[in-house]
């Protein structure tokens, strides 16, 4: 399986690292807490709306965090300034992105499902007789479907719902009809 040998090798590698520093180190167990505290809120800011609130909050654990993350009085064994604000504010700035992306992929219109089919051009196989079942076309697929008003063969139809594989469509006059079996879609798949 690709991607599972090097990572796996270098996680590894990091981790008896990190528990040999750890050793070495005088860590604080509120500094590790608080850092993975401030993960945690920043993985739940993607499934829950807060607004914003749990990224804040996830940002400052991990500021403070990554304060009070090494316990000792000598200062050549903290970390100072000049390294937790830089990557608190570069993590600030991935979120701060990351979530832009992600309200504007909720703000996009879908292209599958129900959503994605209603309002959109197909073309009549099959006449449809109000009532009938008749068969239409779109995106390259045959669908059955049925209509209020008489729709002739080769005809441009509007979906306007699903029943569910049973189109409801209308007649589209907008768009221009043409022959079955010449190019049978094409307009469809353009609107």
């Amino acid at each position: 399986m690709p991607g599972s040998i090097l990572p796996g090798v270098a996680g590894g590698i990091c981790l008896l690292l990190a528990f040999f520093a750890f050793q070495v180190l005088p860590v604080s167990s509120v500094g590790v807490l608080l850092i993975l505290f401030g993960l945690v809120l920043l993985m739940l800011e993607v499934k829950v709306t807060s607004y914003g609130l749990l990224s804040v909050g996830g940002i400052l654990s991990l500021f403070f965090g990554s304060i009070l993350l090494i316990d000792s009085p000598l200062p050549e064994f903290q970390l100072g300034m000049r390294f937790v604000l830089p990557v608190t504010l570069t993590l600030s700035a991935i979120v701060i992105f990351l979530v832009q992306l992600a309200v504007k992929a909720q703000r996009i219109q879908s292209v599958t499902g129900e959503d994605g089919m209603l309002q959109t051009l197909a073309q009549a196989v099959t006449s449809i007789a109000p009532g009938t079942t008749g068969r239409v076309q779109t995106r390259g697929e045959l669908w059955s479907a049925t209509a209020t008003e008489p729709i002739n063969a080769g005809e441009m139809v509007r979906i306007v719902g699903l029943d569910g594989l049973l189109l409801k469509v209308r007649p589209d006059r907008s768009a221009p009809a043409i022959p079955v079996g010449d190019g049978v879609g094409r307009q469809a798949r353009e609107g």
